[in-house]
């Protein structure tokens, strides 16, 4: 996903690239962040890498957090 996006987002396997920002949730097994999410992500496995800015909660089995990414929220083991 590039660009900005209104709305939850679901799938099997969710990239949201550097120059997507995103008003919703993510839904989907894997999510890899490189760009900006304002809502919740929930996924198996979540990788924040260092461009990524997340305002909102993480729900996960398995997080990575780059250096350098901002994540403002909470995050829970599901």
């Amino acid at each position: 996903v590039d660009g900005i996006v209104e709305g939850d987002i679901e799938g099997s396997h969710v990239i949201a690239g550097e120059s997507a920002t995103t008003n919703g949730n993510i839904y989907a097994d894997e999510v890899v962040v490189r760009g900006h999410v304002v809502g919740s992500v929930r996924g198996k496995r979540v990788m924040l890498q260092a461009t990524s800015q997340v305002d909102g909660d993480v729900f996960h089995q398995s997080l990575s957090i780059e250096q350098g990414a901002l994540f403002e929220g909470k995050s829970r083991r599901t």
